[in-house]
């Protein structure tokens, strides 16, 4: 059996039932959807948490896996509010709320974020012993998307909270 198929083979199902999850998700983000400016925020505050996570667990890193991390981490955030001024946010029919359009965006970032977890863990697992530079890009990587989701989802709300303001006031 090629390295690959072992690999795949010897995920365990908790991991497929994640990704199953994370695909579901990543196709609803494709959709244009009416919605409440805060319900942009529970995606990027869980991918945070997320990134949070992740330095957490590789707390043994020192001051070098912090350092990678947090200045990913203000890279992801720069890059998510450049991100987020591309998003399309409009004024809907509905007071308060706003249409959300379709986004490859965050599909692209979901499924991003899910691969180099899975990469990153495929690659400990298979690690005979600790690789320090390994553990470093995992951080920094870690660290980016972090940034990039709460950059993106914290500047998309802002928007979309202020065209939903501006779109029920009294003329």
């Amino acid at each position: 059996m090629s390295t690959t198929l072992s690999i795949l083979a010897g995920t365990p199902v908790y991991v497929w039932l994640i990704f199953a999850a994370v695909l579901a998700l990543a196709a609803r983000s494709l959709t244009r959807r009416t919605l409440a400016p805060a319900r942009l925020l529970p995606l990027p505050l869980i991918m945070f948490a997320v990134a949070l996570a992740g330095l957490a667990r590789q707390a043994d890193a020192g001051a070098a896996g912090l350092s990678a991390w947090f200045v990913a981490f203000l890279a992801g955030l720069s890059l998510g509010v450049y991100l987020a001024s591309l998003r399309s946010i409009a004024a809907s029919g509905r007071p308060g709320q706003v249409e959300v359009g379709g986004d490859a965006v965050t599909f692209g970032l979901i499924l991003a974020s899910f691969a180099v977890h899975y990469a990153f863990g495929v690659a400990q697992a298979m690690a005979s012993t600790h690789d320090a530079s390994l553990q470093l890009i995992e951080m920094a990587v870690s660290g980016l998307l972090g940034g990039v989701f709460l950059g993106r989802g914290l500047a998309s709300f802002r928007r979309a909270a202020r065209v939903a303001g501006r779109a029920h006031l009294p003329a």
